[in-house]
Protein backbone atom coordinates (compact mmCIF):
# COMPACT_ATOMS: atom_id res chain seq x y z
CA UNK A 1 0.00 0.00 0.00
CA UNK A 2 1.41 3.43 -0.99
CA UNK A 3 1.88 6.27 1.70
CA UNK A 4 -0.88 8.35 -0.08
CA UNK A 5 -3.49 5.73 0.81
CA UNK A 6 -2.00 4.73 4.30
CA UNK A 7 -1.85 8.59 5.16
CA UNK A 8 -5.57 8.79 3.79
CA UNK A 9 -7.59 5.75 4.35
CA UNK A 10 -10.68 5.00 2.75
CA UNK A 11 -13.63 5.07 5.44
CA UNK A 12 -16.02 2.49 3.69
CA UNK A 13 -14.53 -0.84 4.27
CA UNK A 14 -14.49 -4.05 1.77
CA UNK A 15 -17.90 -5.20 2.89
CA UNK A 16 -19.42 -1.69 1.72
CA UNK A 17 -17.89 -2.00 -1.91
CA UNK A 18 -19.71 0.58 -3.58
CA UNK A 19 -19.78 3.50 -1.42
CA UNK A 20 -15.76 2.40 -1.05
CA UNK A 21 -15.53 2.69 -4.83
CA UNK A 22 -17.25 5.93 -5.03
CA UNK A 23 -15.30 7.64 -2.07
CA UNK A 24 -11.93 6.44 -4.10
CA UNK A 25 -13.57 8.56 -7.63
CA UNK A 26 -14.42 11.35 -5.21
CA UNK A 27 -11.94 11.96 -3.21
CA UNK A 28 -8.93 10.11 -4.22
CA UNK A 29 -8.45 10.00 -7.44
CA UNK A 30 -10.04 13.52 -7.66
CA UNK A 31 -7.65 15.14 -5.62
CA UNK A 32 -4.61 13.14 -6.96
CA UNK A 33 -5.66 14.35 -10.53
CA UNK A 34 -6.52 17.83 -9.49
CA UNK A 35 -2.90 18.61 -7.86
CA UNK A 36 -1.55 16.87 -10.81
CA UNK A 37 -3.32 19.22 -13.11
CA UNK A 38 -3.95 15.58 -15.00
CA UNK A 39 -7.61 15.05 -16.12
CA UNK A 40 -6.12 11.61 -17.75
CA UNK A 41 -6.43 10.27 -14.00
CA UNK A 42 -9.96 11.14 -13.59
CA UNK A 43 -11.38 10.59 -17.28
CA UNK A 44 -12.43 7.24 -16.51
CA UNK A 45 -14.81 8.39 -13.81
CA UNK A 46 -17.15 9.76 -15.85
CA UNK A 47 -19.93 8.97 -18.10
CA UNK A 48 -19.90 9.08 -21.51
CA UNK A 49 -19.53 12.79 -22.81
CA UNK A 50 -23.26 13.08 -23.74
CA UNK A 51 -24.66 12.05 -20.64
CA UNK A 52 -22.81 14.56 -18.16
CA UNK A 53 -24.93 17.72 -17.24
CA UNK A 54 -23.37 20.04 -13.99
CA UNK A 55 -25.43 22.65 -12.67
CA UNK A 56 -23.72 25.68 -10.81
CA UNK A 57 -25.80 26.89 -7.98
CA UNK A 58 -23.54 29.92 -7.41
CA UNK A 59 -23.34 29.45 -3.52
CA UNK A 60 -27.06 30.99 -3.41
CA UNK A 61 -29.88 28.98 -2.17
CA UNK A 62 -32.72 30.71 -4.44
CA UNK A 63 -32.75 27.46 -7.03
CA UNK A 64 -34.01 30.01 -9.64
CA UNK A 65 -30.75 31.53 -10.16
CA UNK A 66 -29.19 28.41 -10.35
CA UNK A 67 -27.19 27.56 -14.06
CA UNK A 68 -26.28 25.13 -16.66
CA UNK A 69 -22.61 25.63 -15.97
CA UNK A 70 -21.68 22.70 -17.99
CA UNK A 71 -23.69 21.70 -20.26
CA UNK A 72 -21.34 18.95 -21.74
CA UNK A 73 -18.25 16.75 -19.89
CA UNK A 74 -15.85 18.73 -22.84
CA UNK A 75 -17.05 22.09 -20.99
CA UNK A 76 -16.87 20.51 -17.55
CA UNK A 77 -13.32 19.18 -18.45
CA UNK A 78 -12.10 22.73 -19.69
CA UNK A 79 -13.24 24.71 -16.44
CA UNK A 80 -11.49 21.98 -13.94
CA UNK A 81 -8.23 22.16 -16.50
CA UNK A 82 -8.53 25.88 -15.82
CA UNK A 83 -8.77 25.95 -12.24
CA UNK A 84 -6.19 22.92 -11.88
CA UNK A 85 -3.54 24.88 -14.06
CA UNK A 86 -4.04 27.68 -11.82
CA UNK A 87 -3.73 25.43 -8.26
CA UNK A 88 -0.14 24.53 -9.70
CA UNK A 89 0.99 27.57 -8.86
CA UNK A 90 -0.37 28.01 -5.35
CA UNK A 91 1.87 27.47 -2.28
CA UNK A 92 0.26 26.48 0.50
CA UNK A 93 1.87 28.00 4.25
CA UNK A 94 2.54 25.37 6.59
CA UNK A 95 0.71 22.28 4.38
CA UNK A 96 0.56 20.11 1.68
CA UNK A 97 -1.65 20.66 -0.86
CA UNK A 98 -3.39 17.12 -0.67
CA UNK A 99 -3.30 17.44 2.74
CA UNK A 100 -5.53 20.17 2.42
CA UNK A 101 -8.02 18.33 0.37
CA UNK A 102 -8.29 15.71 3.21
CA UNK A 103 -8.72 17.95 6.11
CA UNK A 104 -11.34 20.26 4.18
CA UNK A 105 -13.27 18.08 2.17
CA UNK A 106 -15.46 14.78 3.03
CA UNK A 107 -18.03 12.85 2.29
CA UNK A 108 -20.68 13.43 3.69
CA UNK A 109 -23.40 10.40 2.57
CA UNK A 110 -23.41 8.63 0.17
CA UNK A 111 -27.28 6.99 -1.11
CA UNK A 112 -27.45 4.21 -3.08
CA UNK A 113 -30.00 2.58 -5.39
CA UNK A 114 -29.95 0.18 -7.59
CA UNK A 115 -27.42 1.46 -10.18
CA UNK A 116 -27.78 5.20 -8.93
CA UNK A 117 -25.92 6.78 -6.59
CA UNK A 118 -26.16 10.65 -5.15
CA UNK A 119 -22.92 11.74 -3.30
CA UNK A 120 -22.71 14.78 -1.03
CA UNK A 121 -19.58 16.22 -0.58
CA UNK A 122 -18.54 18.75 1.59
CA UNK A 123 -16.20 21.70 1.07
CA UNK A 124 -15.60 23.00 4.35
CA UNK A 125 -11.60 24.27 5.25
CA UNK A 126 -9.51 27.41 4.85
CA UNK A 127 -5.43 27.62 3.97
CA UNK A 128 -2.79 30.46 4.14
CA UNK A 129 -1.18 30.65 0.85
CA UNK A 130 2.09 31.97 0.74
CA UNK A 131 0.93 35.51 -1.55
CA UNK A 132 -0.64 36.02 1.87
CA UNK A 133 -4.18 35.30 0.46
CA UNK A 134 -6.54 32.35 1.77
CA UNK A 135 -8.16 29.76 -0.03
CA UNK A 136 -11.51 29.51 1.59
CA UNK A 137 -13.65 26.15 0.64
CA UNK A 138 -17.59 26.63 1.83
CA UNK A 139 -19.58 24.41 -0.16
CA UNK A 140 -21.21 21.54 -0.91
CA UNK A 141 -21.86 19.22 -4.09
CA UNK A 142 -24.36 16.34 -5.41
CA UNK A 143 -22.86 13.92 -7.05
CA UNK A 144 -24.99 11.92 -9.49
CA UNK A 145 -23.45 8.32 -10.39
CA UNK A 146 -24.08 5.68 -12.09
CA UNK A 147 -22.83 1.89 -12.46
CA UNK A 148 -21.93 1.57 -16.12
CA UNK A 149 -20.05 -2.12 -16.98
CA UNK A 150 -19.62 -2.56 -13.41
CA UNK A 151 -18.18 0.46 -12.44
CA UNK A 152 -19.24 3.99 -11.06
CA UNK A 153 -19.37 6.96 -13.13
CA UNK A 154 -20.13 10.54 -12.27
CA UNK A 155 -23.14 11.62 -14.61
CA UNK A 156 -23.44 15.31 -13.07
CA UNK A 157 -23.49 17.43 -10.23
CA UNK A 158 -25.43 20.20 -8.81
CA UNK A 159 -22.42 22.62 -7.24
CA UNK A 160 -21.48 25.27 -5.29
CA UNK A 161 -24.27 24.80 -3.04
CA UNK A 162 -24.18 27.78 -0.18
CA UNK A 163 -23.02 25.98 3.19
CA UNK A 164 -23.54 28.52 5.91
CA UNK A 165 -23.84 26.79 8.63
CA UNK A 166 -20.57 24.45 7.94
CA UNK A 167 -17.70 25.18 9.99
CA UNK A 168 -14.60 25.90 8.29
CA UNK A 169 -11.78 23.86 9.32
CA UNK A 170 -8.40 25.65 9.14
Amino acid sequence: MDAHRDAHPNPFTATDANRRDIWDILMRRDFTAFIANDWAITAPDFVPAGEFLGIDAGKVADASRWTIAYPTLTDYRDEWLRQAAAFVHVALVGEEKLAFFYRAVRIERIDLVGERALANKVFAGSARCADGSTIDLRWRTLYHLRRLGGAWKIAGFVGYLPEPMIPVRG
